[in-house]
């Protein structure tokens, strides 16, 4: 198994929110490395270097749709550019409100692991976590 630290980028301009993701990723217990953004913007530019340049590439991508200027197809072709050269991470999304035409969205995507609330909850970090585990463990043993 794969004892590798996972990089956890996390965008969403409610600080509020993002404290309290910090707060349920600590108390989670496992160790991470995570880095938040407030603006798509920044987060774009770092992004597209950190997926041409960087070797402490995303291994988790947690994204708010609820903030100004976030177009999902623009984040969709990111996510799908980064997948095409080879760079492998989860993506989570988070929203207020989840309608049934974004969860059916997410289900249809083979690029979304899955969408929760705001507020997120242990569970939901749990899961976030288990799934990086599992999958860690699946990349290490076809290795």
């Amino acid at each position: 198994m794969s004892d590798k630290i996972p990089r956890i980028y996390i965008l969403d301009d409610d600080m509020v929110s993002t404290f309290d993701i910090g707060v349920k990723l600590h108390q989670s217990k496992k160790t991470f490395d995570s880095e938040c953004f407030e603006s798509m913007e920044r987060f774009k530019v770092v992004m597209e270097s950190h997926f041409r340049f960087n070797s402490k590439v995303v291994d988790i991508l947690m994204i708010s749709l609820d903030i100004d200027g976030v177009d999902r197809e623009q984040i969709m072709t990111a996510i799908k550019k980064a997948h095409e050269i080879g760079r492998n991470f989860q993506t989570y999304f988070f929203s207020r409100y989840i309608s049934k035409e974004l969860a059916d969205f997410v289900q249809r995507s083979d690029l979304i692991s899955d969408i929760f609330s705001k507020p997120l909850t242990r569970d939901n970090i749990d899961h976030i976590f288990d799934n990086y585990r599992k999958r860690s463990a699946r990349r290490s043993f076809s290795a």
